[in-house]
């Protein structure tokens, strides 16, 4: 889809200006959860190439390593996604406002962010947050180092 070519644009020119750091924005995107996958894909690709010291990965270097991901604002609905973020990023903050993430999706969401010591900032607000998804988000506040600072629902 052309907002994903957009995307993956986008990231590579604001690498080129020096604005990529460790910030993954994709805030009022209009996402949906198939493009998140793609886009998802992407991030992986590049830090794979990265990691491996191939020529597209080389001009990304150690700039590219996001740890705050923002997605707020878009068309999620499956938790899946943003959960394979959490298993290849290092995350210290997540927004994910404004989706409709559902309760399975915020399960396997919180199942991923487990492994995620330093989280310190999580904001799930305007979801379809119930009960069970809350004590699975709760669960990740547990194993966290209690540097968690905000959470929002």
């Amino acid at each position: 889809r052309s907002s994903d070519l957009r995307f993956l644009l986008q990231i590579e020119t604001k690498h080129e200006m020096g604005e990529v750091g460790d910030v993954l924005d994709l805030r009022h995107c209009n996402l949906d959860d198939e493009s998140l996958h793609i886009i998802s894909n992407a991030v992986g690709e590049l830090l794979k190439l990265r990691n491996e010291g191939k020529e597209k990965g080389r001009r990304f270097k150690n700039d590219f390593h996001p740890t705050r991901l923002l997605v707020s604002h878009n068309q999620l609905t499956d938790g899946g996604h943003l959960a394979k973020f959490a298993r290849f990023l290092e995350l210290r903050a997540v927004d994910a406002t404004g989706n409709r993430i559902n309760e399975e999706g915020i399960r396997r969401f919180a199942a991923a962010l487990k492994v995620h010591r330093e989280l310190e900032e999580l904001i799930l607000e305007d979801n379809d947050l119930k009960s069970e998804g809350a004590n699975a988000i709760l669960d990740v506040l547990k194993v966290c180092n209690t540097h968690l600072y905000y959470i929002f629902f």
